[in-house]
């Protein structure tokens, strides 16, 4: 009985230990608008134990498009993410382009790759008029 809590303790300390090193994204907060190029930010939790070198962004590739059924707009060729730590746990990516963003909606697969492995996330956005963003 006694080997097998202490089997248990073990493989419960592995897969809570995995699981802390996770990283964990949050929401896409946009900071731009209609015909203006792209600026938005995402929230990275659980980033502590990983430097801005090790926490790769990029555009996830067509085949990963094709299989969740999204069109892969060329837009999304030149859009540039950015990590840069915020705090001691947590992380910031900086989506950003270099033209306008003319489709009021963008539907994009992102791929994040640490030294744990890869993970994919689906963001949606939709990008409002210029005069939609000043508040009265």
């Amino acid at each position: 009985m006694k080997k097998f809590f202490c089997a248990l303790l073990f493989y419960v300390s592995i897969l809570t230990s995995t699981v802390a090193n996770a990283l964990s994204l949050g929401e896409i907060h946009i900071e731009s608008a209609l015909n203006q190029a792209l600026r938005a930010s995402i929230q990275i939790g659980n980033a502590e134990n990983f430097n801005d070198e090790e926490i790769v962004v990029r555009i996830a590739e067509k085949q990963q498009f094709k299989k969740a059924g999204i069109e892969y707009l060329h837009f999304y060729k030149q859009l540039k993410f950015i990590v840069s730590k915020t705090s001691k746990n947590g992380a910031v990516i900086k989506v950003v382009s270099h033209d306008a963003v003319i489709e009021p909606f963008l539907n994009f697969i992102i791929e994040v790759r640490t030294p744990q492995g890869r993970s994919y996330k689906q963001y949606t956005l939709l990008v409002e008029p210029k005069n939609a963003l000043i508040k009265p």
